[in-house]
């Protein structure tokens, strides 16, 4: 009986193949292991990500970065995470160590690190300098200091474009004097800023408009944080963004935040994104009624595309009176005929002809937002709620990532 032969396939076919088990590290393992043609892809997948996330890992990195059979396979790294535990300070000594042996680093994430801890060099930021292909740093639970040492430490990277700047803290200086001047060579394009104090917001964004960043920014994110009222922000900071977005300019391109103090703040805020492209929109039981108006006040004819993202806590979230002076009043969960106006106002909001270029309104939601309501259902309601946007056959649904944010 013949022995039947199994085509080759090209290797840029197997190679895509392959990079549907980037997640799959026990499947990547068996392919590097099968020939040497299926060895350099699955190697780039299971070498992507260089974790450290105790003193013991970092040792062991340390000695195994000096042999020379496994020192070869720091060069496929291309994400550095280093997250540090209670007690256990190492951060601050990676870039010095293990900066040539990672020539590939283009991402990297930091969480609870500080610099107030330990004593750092100056030399420590002329290091951070040669990871000169990094674009994209998340610093999350990170304190750097006051303004100065942030600007010095964000500044060192040369190349970097993409921030999360998330449940960080500046130490608050009051005598000027005993603070140097901030750099201001960062030229960011996607900002990300989430769950801070209002005063490291407000010294973050007043040092960030003296910066390059004033000329490159495109993408915004904005997730409030400690400090802030239910309806998003503090007058003061309000009004930095308002200075951001308006030096800013046309250069921004997509925005996603929350709903300012008062109509005022928004109108101010989006007279002043004459380019935006992308809006993203957060549904939640306080600022439905408000949407139409904030989407009103954009004046950028270049608006492509609009997102209403529902959360499955909408419908079962209390929607509460507030009196000053007095405890909140609870009321009954809400009910879909609870939005219905506001959604129609937001159909026709969109399409007038102040936005002739929107391609497509996006509805996001991880399953119904209200219990007793199938997703199909809600789905339907939508669609008989913004008619008009329904009849243009711009109106899409999509499903909602509880960790998605806007890149």
């Amino acid at each position: 009986m013949p022995m039947t032969t199994i085509p080759l396939l090209p290797p840029e076919v197997t190679d895509r193949i392959i990079d549907y088990l980037w997640a799959d590290r026990t499947s990547l393992r068996n392919c590097a292991l099968t020939c040497r043609a299926w060895s350099p892809v699955s190697r780039y997948h299971l070498f992507h990500t260089l974790r450290i996330w105790s003193r013991e890992a970092f040792d062991s990195l340390t000695h195994k970065s000096c042999v020379p059979r496994t020192a070869e396979l720091f060069r496929f790294v291309q994400h550095l995470s280093l997250r540090e535990q209670s007690g256990s300070t190492f951060t601050y000594l990676v870039p010095p160590l293990l900066v040539n042996k990672l020539p590939k680093v283009t991402s990297m994430d930091i969480h609870n690190f500080s610099t107030e801890t330990v004593a750092i060099e100056p030399s420590f930021y002329t290091v951070l300098g040669r990871f000169d292909r990094l674009t994209t740093l998340e610093l999350s639970d990170v304190n750097l200091g006051s303004i100065h040492g942030v600007s010095l430490f964000l500044c060192s990277f040369p190349r970097l474009e993409r921030l999360t700047f998330q449940r960080c803290t500046i130490r608050r200086l009051f005598l000027p004097a005993q603070q140097s001047a901030p750099l201001k060579t960062l030229s960011l394009t996607a900002l990300t800023i989430s769950e801070v104090q209002q005063w490291t917001l407000r010294d973050f964004l007043s040092w960030l408009i003296t910066t390059s960043t004033i000329q490159t920014l495109q993408t915004f994110v904005y997730r409030g944080g400690e400090g802030h009222n239910s309806h998003g922000t503090t007058t003061a900071c309000a009004e930095l963004l308002v200075r951001l977005f308006h030096g800013v300019g046309s250069s921004l391109k997509a925005i996603n935040i929350p709903l300012l103090n008062g109509i005022d703040d928004h109108r101010h805020l989006l007279s002043a994104s004459s380019g935006v492209r992308i809006v993203y929109f957060h549904f939640d039981a306080n600022n439905d009624a408000t949407a139409a108006r904030y989407l009103s006040h954009i004046i950028s004819t270049q608006l492509v595309t609009v997102e209403l993202l529902f959360d499955s806590v909408f419908g079962s979230m209390p929607f509460d009176m507030h009196i000053p002076g007095r405890p909140p009043i609870p009321s009954s969960s809400r009910k879909f005929r609870d939005i219905r106006a506001s959604l129609k106002n937001i159909d026709q909001v969109l399409a007038s002809e102040s936005f002739p270029l929107l391609e497509q309104v996006i509805v996001r939601s991880s399953c119904s937002p209200f219990s007793g309501l199938s997703r199909q259902s809600f789905h339907q309601k939508i669609r008989r709620s913004m008619r008009r946007l329904q009849a243009r056959g711009i109106l899409r649904f999509a499903e909602l990532d509880t960790q998605e944010s806007l890149q």
